[in-house]
């Protein structure tokens, strides 16, 4: 009868604790609700924000394009697969609550069916969540999409003496956004959001006078 050699046994038995490991594993990402856990708090980070979002936004199907640490917790930029809303963009504040669990905590949206080839680029204002004012808080913030390839700089202002730059994020190929966190005091609701190419030169403006939502216009 052939005898097995030592070095056979010990990798049968690493095998056989892979296995048992492999399956543990499975069954506690499995059964998390079962014990009181979300399944966001398990997994990679992009996936656990995600569960979140999908979560608070019941039936809405959505891609994330970006998300980044904030005060708090993270800002995450996602995109609806809608088609009747061909442009689209929201933000969403992820925070980690007393639980030590992930939370949608506030966040904001919008969705444009009409042409938009004249834009350069879309902006929306969201303010603080005024009955979680004693949570810290990313807010308020002025973000947008971003069409016109020659634009390379953003400048928000206000009546009050803000002027601020934005930063362009870009998510995928030739595809922008942008964001500026804002101060508090900066609480609209009159903006300008000016886009600059290169040289500094102005080339589209856009006013946010008393909505939550603009478009740019290209300078003459």
């Amino acid at each position: 009868m052939r005898r097995m050699s030592g070095n056979t046994v010990v990798l049968g038995l690493f095998a056989i604790v892979l296995v048992i490991g492999a399956a543990i594993g499975f069954y506690v990402y499995n059964q998390a609700d079962y014990w009181h856990e979300s399944k966001a708090d398990i997994g990679p980070l992009e996936k656990r924000l995600h569960i979140v979002i999908e979560e608070a936004k019941k039936g809405n199907q959505f891609d994330i394009v970006h998300y980044e640490d904030v005060e708090g917790g993270m800002m995450v930029f996602t995109k609806k697969n809608d088609e009747a809303d061909a442009v689209n963009l929201s933000v969403n504040y992820i925070r980690v609550n007393d639980e030590d669990k992930l939370e949608w905590a506030w966040g904001g949206e919008y969705g444009i069916s009409s042409n938009t080839d004249d834009a350069d680029l879309l902006f929306q204002y969201v303010g603080k969540n005024e009955q979680d004012a004693d949570q810290p808080s990313p807010f308020p913030i002025l973000y947008g999409d971003l069409f016109n390839p020659a634009i390379a700089s953003i400048v928000i202002s206000d009546p009050n003496g803000l002027r601020q730059s934005a930063r362009i994020i870009n998510v995928g190929k030739n595809k922008r956004i942008w964001a500026a966190y804002l101060p508090d005091s900066a609480s609209g609701p009159l903006f300008t959001i000016e886009g600059m190419n290169r040289d500094g030169k102005t080339i589209a403006i856009g006013e946010l006078k008393d909505g939550t939502m603009g478009m740019s216009k290209a300078m003459p």
